[in-house]
């Protein structure tokens, strides 16, 4: 069975989703019963790619994309002689608008709807009446987290029966522990620089905690709109000697800075999946997170007091204190979360999962 992955994200990787549909899209690309084709905005040279470009401009160019496709659409599955199609929707997703006249399975990460409920700007109600339409129009939904589901049943009507979670998975063989040296009251945040993800919060924890624990830095990965914003921010909390900003660090390069520090922090309101909690897990670095929507489907139960409500400063701050202040027990945490990353997240199991999927409602 010919299968196209149809994907604003794709490789190499803007963001969570685009890391999340190629290395599936590897998984799965070795099961003989699978001929894969992938259609992007992104420019690679990998066998099987279809660009197609988009607007660059962070706010349209998914859109922009998902318009492209749908214009195309009908083109694009006879030319590439598709039997089925794999769309990756959500914010920054592809929205089909069209019916390819082949079936769809959709793969769901955050909704518009969740969107407006946690940042509640009036855009999301068009975007969210659009997205609707894709969703109702799959054979199938896979639903990256429980809460994505929720809001695929509650907000849009979709039946239950037709949805399958089934999580984002994580590379344990690149994302693992390495013999490199942690630096003493360190923490991490990998992220986009947007409201969404928490950080002033994460900044007012940090004063907190620098009262209480000498020398504390904080490093934060990542770049986007709100960097000169969040930089006034931490001349403000007086945190200049605290806090470096790292600007953008290559794939090659998040599993050493994973393996250097002593925490990693997901501050975020809220999150589709929270991939970058799952790879510092595979580190064996333990995570202070928020109690979000995503984030949840990915601490383990047993692990339920590393996650505080958003917002919730002090608490913020007097978890990270706490595990700063206990090395035994942040290694015993590490080494129970690098288990848990391998022992259900790890792209194996992922893509397996896909594949009965495939069975059931593609006839593979």
């Amino acid at each position: 069975m010919r299968i196209g992955f149809l994907s604003y994200d794709f490789y190499p990787p803007k963001g969570g989703q685009g890391v999340e549909a190629y290395n599936l899209y590897g998984r799965l690309g070795a099961d003989p019963r699978l001929d894969l084709r992938a259609v992007s905005s992104c420019s690679n040279q990998l066998d099987g790619h279809t660009r197609l470009a988009a607007k660059d401009s962070s706010r349209a160019a998914a859109l922009h994309f998902s318009l492209r496709a749908n214009q195309g659409l009908k083109g694009l599955v006879s030319s590439l002689g598709l039997d089925a199609l794999q769309v990756y929707g959500g914010p920054g997703g592809v929205m089909l608008l069209r019916d390819p006249a082949i079936p769809v399975l959709y793969v769901a990460n955050h909704t518009y709807r969740q969107q407006l409920k946690y940042l509640g700007k009036k855009v999301y109600h068009a975007l969210a009446r659009m997205e609707r339409t894709g969703y109702r129009m799959a054979r199938h939904i896979v639903a990256i987290s429980s809460t994505t589901m929720e809001s695929l049943v509650e907000d849009y009507g979709i039946p239950e029966s037709r949805i399958t979670v089934i999580p984002v998975g994580v590379d344990t063989s690149v994302f693992k522990p390495l013999e490199v040296e942690r630096l003493e009251n360190s923490m991490l945040f990998v992220g986009r620089l947007c409201e969404r993800k928490g950080i002033p919060h994460m900044l007012e924890a940090c004063s907190l905690v620098r009262e209480e624990v000498p020398g504390f830095k904080l490093f934060i990965a990542g770049e986007g709109e709100l960097r000169v914003e969040l930089q006034d921010r931490v001349d403000e909390l007086g945190l200049g000697a605290n806090v470096d900003f790292l600007g953008k660090v290559g794939e090659e390069e998040l599993p050493r800075w994973y393996n250097r520090v002593s925490l990693f922090c997901l501050p975020s309101r809220f999150e589709g999946f929270g991939i970058v909690c799952l790879e510092a897990m595979a580190c064996g670095t333990p995570v202070v997170a928020s109690r979000a929507p995503g984030i949840i489907d990915v601490i383990p139960e047993e692990h339920d007091d590393l996650l505080i409500e958003p917002g919730d400063v002090h608490a913020l701050a007097a978890k990270i204190i706490s595990l700063l202040q206990d090395d035994e027990g942040r290694g015993a945490i590490g080494r129970s979360l690098r288990s848990a990353a391998e022992d259900s997240f790890d792209w194996s199991t992922v893509s397996a999962r896909f594949i009965d999927v495939y069975e059931r409602e593609l006839d593979v």
